[in-house]
């Protein structure tokens, strides 16, 4: 097993690096981890939750700026919540070019434990 390492980006949480090709490896996040952090840009936190099956069904991340949060399907449905028009409009751009890697992550997160970080919008 990798050596447990602590990452900045990842402060709330311990995690295993483990190489990949992937910009960022990835992360083993084990049960009860948190929500780990997928990306940052321009003020908005990027978060996925996947550890409560009854209630996070759904593939779908947790959006949070200035205070405000939301929740989003991988497809950038709102389900709940709510954060200014203007940082809504960089998320669904976000979410847009990279909901492939959006559904692999929720895949991995949810069979192994381990996730990846997603280039922020530039």
């Amino acid at each position: 097993m990798p050596k447990l390492a602590k990452d900045p980006a990842f402060a709330h949480t311990t995690f295993a690096r483990s190489s990949s090709p992937r910009e960022g490896g990835v992360r083993r996040l084990g049960r009860g981890a948190g929500m780990p952090e997928l990306s940052r840009f321009y003020g908005i936190v990027v978060r996925m939750y996947f550890d409560d099956d009854q209630q996070h069904s759904l593939p779908h991340v947790h959006v949070y700026y200035g205070g405000m949060d939301a929740s989003y399907s991988l497809q950038g449905k709102l389900l709940g919540g709510k954060i200014p028009p203007k940082q809504e409009k960089l998320l669904l751009a976000w979410i847009a070019l990279h909901e492939q890697e959006l559904q692999e992550n929720w895949y991995l997160a949810n069979s192994t434990g381990e996730c990846y970080r997603i280039p922020p919008l530039r």
